[in-house]
């Protein structure tokens, strides 16, 4: 059965392959199980199975998976963060939940959702910094 494999964030690498917000369909045998490992593990992927309809008149297999609530809210947290200000912070440069539940205007955001949607951030300007580093000069 065909997959789908969304990213909760505008744009996310993993097993070789892009990813955006937009779901990216996948055939039963078009990734290697390494891949499927490596995607499935990603915390920031959503893989949804692709039904295919029984009649054309039911639909397109191409239509989007809709996003749980869970990554629209993983989505709305990391948000926040990105755009909070240093003075956001903790001394050991973590969110402030205050902070942070004002910003993405969820009330009850519990320090280890914070703290794993930090993390991920975290992750993504790695990632981030090392594409850009491993980009041509043009100089």
């Amino acid at each position: 059965m065909p997959i789908a494999v969304t990213a909760i964030q505008p744009r996310r690498f993993r097993a070789g392959l892009g990813f955006t917000d937009t779901p990216r369909l996948f055939e039963d045998d078009e990734l290697k199980p390494e891949q499927l490992e490596a995607i499935k593990a990603d915390p920031l992927l959503m893989i949804d199975q692709v039904e295919e309809p029984d009649d054309e008149s039911e639909g397109s297999a191409d239509a989007p998976a809709p996003e749980p609530a869970a990554a629209a809210r993983l989505q709305q947290i990391t948000t926040a963060i990105v755009a909070l200000g240093g003075g956001s912070l903790t001394a050991d440069g973590k969110p402030r939940l205050d902070k942070l539940r004002s910003a993405a205007g969820l009330a009850d955001i519990t320090r280890e959702e914070a703290d794993a949607a930090h993390q991920m951030v975290r992750n993504d300007i790695s990632a981030a910094a090392g594409e850009a580093a491993a980009l041509p000069s043009t100089d």
